[in-house]
């Protein structure tokens, strides 16, 4: 058995620059792929770069059904995690949490 990991940078065609996204092969069962994804959005980010942030999820999700990780610091602290809610229903902490819920 390998202990090789190839690992590659993945292009999403997004233009949401605050991202990696790396394919890792090698880690799963029968060589399959993974991708890892580390996403920052800024606690100062308007509502055009939101939407990018919102289309880059769904494009990740919709290319890769199985074996994704996402993670990030996405600075929205008015979220609720234990209710997946936010106080704010028409802001984009909603939109976010309806883009996760969504993907998910």
């Amino acid at each position: 058995m390998s202990q090789d990991l190839a690992c590659k940078f993945v292009n999403v065609n997004v233009n949401f620059s605050e991202f990696l996204l790396l394919e890792l092969t090698g880690v799963c069962t029968h060589n399959k792929r993974m991708l890892i994804g580390i996403i920052y959005r800024s606690p100062n980010s308007v509502t055009e770069n939101d939407l990018k942030l919102f289309e880059l999820i769904n494009t990740i999700c919709s290319d890769n059904k199985n074996n994704l990780l996402l993670a990030g610091d996405f600075n929205w602290p008015n979220i609720e995690w234990s209710t997946w809610s936010s106080p704010n229903s028409l802001g984009p902490e909603t939109k976010f949490l309806d883009t996760l819920r969504k993907n998910f």
